[in-house]
């Protein structure tokens, strides 16, 4: 440094004064502070660049020293600016030579600087000269297609097939020769196993992964981090195929070599245990279920407390379950959890948090708290975009006005709900007929016999038509049975008759059992209404009346 000062005060141009920066510029690599060391050789290039007597070999050597340099720092464009430019003196120097090395190393450094379609015509370029001297190039052929495969791969779903084709012949290579690196090897035998998983191929995903969990078993035993790590993905796709007994194994497996690797500063991810309760919860094993989640949640609290994101979709998780099982007080208290978590978490207005209040809503319904439910959904209501599920909840809280015999409350929630449901499903769906269904009733309710004709007509008609499924026939005969209901209050007895009859014939249909109650309300209806027939032919005829309460017979 002392000398280079002193030659700088001379005033002159020393051609030592570029050597002198390149060794400044090891001294620096030595001291780890790449940042000089890059600005130092940055200075010795110029210098050598500017020179009349430009020594292009000793410059392409400095270049070659300064890319790994950026590489360090994270100048990836101008390292491959430098990589190029060692490739163009190669040329000039007449020493170039066809090196498909050189190639791959700057399709690396293109894809760090971003330029992935460069790298990919350098690799592409690079493979059919590797190719022309196979056995010889075999580990460079591995190499570049291993390096191609990685691109395909990490670009996305749509050009997978291409990382397959890659991989493959990979593969290939690999099995004809011993000697190509292994890591790699197990790297491209789990990055498809991915694309197989991705795919919805799960068969072929975990016959890759046990494939290699057994080449790295023989290679490298069961007690490293990259063992660990394949038998947990591994895990992970057994339990999207629903295998748990195997998935559960697999896991255990995967916590045991962390917790021997890592001792007392393990701390198990609680993520697979809920993933596991999951499951459970779909296959209505609801007791495994719970004690899944459970582990799930002394594990995340652990690792990152009680209000954490982890932690609270895992008590979500648990108050779905008690939903489930009908446990609502235990689901209700759940679920206010979660919902001050989210309040704190600056989520109050999140897509969790709203459903959160719609659960809350049902749940508080179900529990008889009527005013509760009406807070709850409302709240939900006023942050929530989808439309779709927007009527759907208003058409629960015309059922909540119902309970409280709020009828005019009722009749305004249901028509905003038929209105949104029109334009989201058209006339001909189930859900349209449901809520036409609803307003049918409250109609009926209110003493307003001709709209409730309407909306109940309305309904059955909507559910003949429908496109995406029937309602159940057991609404269907209720629909019957309520408009059979007001045609008698209208002392259209006919077609009261017709109503209650085929209402009762539709649940013989699906052989509802004698001692059900919407075949026993059909039954009932009809009974009465030939009772009146009876007693009318009676009187015409001069003979007794039927004996029985008078003041029932206008309404059933």
């Amino acid at each position: 440094m002392k000398e280079l000062e002193q030659i700088q005060m001379g005033g002159l141009i020393d051609k030592r004064i570029p050597g002198i920066y390149s060794l400044l510029s090891k001294a620096e690599v030595k001291r780890g502070d790449f940042v000089a060391a890059v600005a130092y050789l940055e200075k010795s290039i110029e210098i050598r660049k500017t020179s009349p007597r430009r020594n292009k070999s000793t410059l392409k050597d400095c270049l070659l020293r300064i890319v790994p340099l950026y590489g360090k720092v994270g100048c990836h464009e101008k390292a491959v600016a430098a990589y190029k430019e060692v490739l163009m003196l190669s040329s000039d120097l007449g020493k170039f030579e066809d090196n498909p090395a050189l190639r791959y190393k700057l399709g690396k450094l293109c894809v760090k600087a971003g330029k992935v379609t460069e790298a990919i015509g350098l690799y592409e370029e690079a493979l059919p000269v590797l190719t022309a001297s196979f056995d010889e190039n075999y580990q460079d052929i591995f190499k570049t297609l291993f390096l191609l495969g990685n691109i395909y791969f990490e670009k996305g779903r749509y050009i997978h097939d291409r990382a397959l084709g890659c991989y493959k012949g990979a593969l290939a290579v690999a099995a004809k020769y011993d000697n190509v690196d292994q890591n790699e090897r197990e790297s491209i035998m789990n990055n498809m196993a991915f694309i197989f998983y991705s795919a919805g191929d799960l068969l072929a995903s975990v016959a890759i992964f046990e494939k290699v969990i057994d080449i790295h078993v023989k290679r490298c035993g069961k007690s490293d981090r990259s063992y660990a790590m394949m038998v947990n993905n591994l895990a992970n796709v057994l339990l999207r195929i629903g295998e748990a007994d195997s998935a559960k194994a697999a896991n255990d497996e995967a916590m045991r070599v962390r917790r021997e690797l890592d001792g007392d500063n393990y701390v198990p991810a609680g993520s697979f245990t809920k993933k596991m309760g999951s499951l459970y919860l779909n296959m209505d094993d609801y007791d495994t279920a719970f004690a899944c989640f459970q582990d799930a949640l002394q594990a995340e609290e652990k690792k990152n407390g009680k209000e954490s994101e982890q932690t609270v979709e895992i008590q979500r998780q648990i108050a779905k379950l008690h939903t489930i099982q009908k446990d609502w007080s235990k689901a209700k208290s759940k679920y206010i959890f979660v919902l001050a978590c989210y309040s704190k978490s600056n989520r109050k207005d999140s897509e969790e948090a709203m459903l959160t209040m719609f659960q809350l809503g049902y749940i508080s319904s179900k529990l008889g708290d009527l005013s509760q439910a009406i807070g709850f959904y409302n709240s939900g209501l006023r942050i929530c975009n989808n439309e779709e599920r927007k009527a759907t909840v208003l058409n629960s809280l015309g059922n909540v006005y119902m309970k409280q015999d709020k009828f005019s409350e009722a009749l305004t929630t249901y028509r905003t709900s038929l209105d949104l449901k029109r334009v989201i499903f058209g006339e001909d769906n189930k859900q349209v007929s449901r809520t036409l269904y609803n307003l049918g009733v409250v109609c009926q309710k209110m003493g307003d016999y001709e709209q409730a004709t309407t909306y109940l007509r309305g309904a059955l008609d909507a559910n003949k038509r429908a496109r995406h499924g029937d309602l159940h026939p057991r609404k269907v005969a209720k629909t019957m049975i309520d408009l059979g209901k007001v045609y008698y209050a209208k002392k259209m007895y006919v077609e009261a008759k017709k109503l209650f009859v085929d209402a009762e014939w539709t649940l013989r249909e699906i052989k509802a059992p004698v001692s059900d109650r919407t075949i026993q309300s059909a039954r009932k209806c009809l009974e009465r209404l030939e009772a009146r027939e009876e007693k009318n032919r009676l009187k015409k005829t001069g003979n007794v009346s039927v004996s029985g309460p008078t003041s029932n017979t206008s309404t059933i």
